[in-house]
């Protein structure tokens, strides 16, 4: 089993418990019995709290992921992803309860896999077609229609650095 959190907020603490090492007690949480997956979902409610001893070995989850690991990748979890942006559609301005956003969708290619990758607002412009990125903080969602995983940059996203020019 392991554990996701949703929430960005969260994503220090959590950090900070897996890089010393230590166990912890959480509280506040979910099992996922939508998918084929044994995961325990956390939101920015989740209760953690710092232990002495486990009964159990701790066992490291990594959190940068190559595109042909997505299937194993819960719908809402953030991830680091390194990959080249291969195609890039034209920006589209929508009506959301947020307000006005504007949305860019594109395809990204690593050497394992391809995806989906949507962009919104201040990200639409930091991206170019052709371009390899590491995509940090990004989101893992499921498409309602095709029930395919793709890849959403989140507000807490970030487009990363660029890793290598396009090839001429």
């Amino acid at each position: 089993m392991r554990g996701v959190c949703f929430a960005p907020t969260k994503r220090d603490l959590f950090q900070s418990v897996q890089d010393g090492g230590s166990p912890v007690k959480i509280k506040r949480f979910r099992i996922d019995q939508k998918s084929n997956t044994d995961d325990l979902l956390m939101s920015a409610n989740v209760e953690v709290q710092q232990l002495t001893t486990s009964p159990f070995p701790k066992v490291d989850i990594p959190t940068n992921f190559d595109l042909g690991m997505l299937k194993t990748i819960a719908a809402g979890q953030l991830i680091t992803v390194k990959a080249k942006v291969t195609s890039l559609r034209e920006p589209k301005i929508l009506q959301t309860s947020r307000g006005t956003l504007q949305m860019l969708e594109g395809q990204i290619v690593d050497t394992k896999g391809y995806s989906k990758i949507v962009f919104w607002e201040k990200f639409c412009e930091q991206v170019e077609e052709g371009m390899t990125y590491i995509f940090e903080n990004v989101r893992v969602k499921k498409d309602t229609f095709t029930k395919q995983l793709y890849i959403n940059v989140t507000l807490h996203g970030k487009t990363g650095k660029k890793v290598s020019a396009r090839a001429r």
